[in-house]
């Protein structure tokens, strides 16, 4: 075991996650990266997804994507990348994306 823990993105809903939100406490708790974007009160399902791809696929190894309300298996499953992240669902995981 290396001792390094797996990079962990947090991925907030619509009108983010305030300072009081366990998104936002767990950030700080395990040092996870939040995916950022330009106005939470206002989705943009096509600039939100890129957002939380390019977060994912910027990791340099496995890590976990956390989110509440953000359809995660909708960015993983558009379209892998060659030598990024592997976005399968964990082993035993029933439902389907």
């Amino acid at each position: 075991m290396s001792g390094r823990a797996d990079p962990v993105i947090v991925v907030p809903g619509l009108n983010g996650s305030g300072p009081t939100h366990w998104q936002s406490w767990i950030e700080a708790l395990i040092c996870a990266q939040c995916v950022e974007q330009d106005d939470w009160a206002r989705p943009d399902i096509d600039l939100w997804s890129a957002r939380v791809e390019q977060a994912i696929f910027a990791q340099t190894r496995a890590g976990v994507a956390v989110s509440a309300q953000f359809w995660l298996p909708g960015v993983c499953g558009r379209r892998p990348q060659a030598g990024g992240p592997d976005c399968r669902r964990p082993a035993g995981c029933t439902s389907e994306a």
